[in-house]
């Protein structure tokens, strides 16, 4: 992978993070919503480290399934989340 390539694999997520913030925020819930504005930030700086963020990311997604609940259409998202990251890993 190059740099572009990693530049917008990381847009990427981070537009799906955003839908993942509006999602609960139009569900009334916080749930998920501070870690998923940490990763936003942190994919967004010049100099991030991609795979240990995805690393992070994932592990925290995974935590946030096992814990919380998403409905379906945040689950159709987290799923895309996960395949992007499974497969740039």
């Amino acid at each position: 992978r190059g740099e572009k390539q990693d530049k917008e694999l990381a847009n990427e997520i981070v537009t799906l993070l955003k839908d993942l913030v509006v999602l609960a925020k139009d569900s009334y819930t916080k749930q998920g919503i501070p870690t998923f504005q940490s990763f936003i930030s942190k994919l967004s700086e010049q100099d991030c480290d991609l795979v240990g963020t995805l690393y992070r990311l994932n592990r925290n997604l995974a935590g946030i399934e096992a814990h919380g609940h998403f409905t379906y259409e945040e689950s159709l998202i987290v799923n895309k989340l996960f395949k992007l990251i499974e497969t740039n890993l």
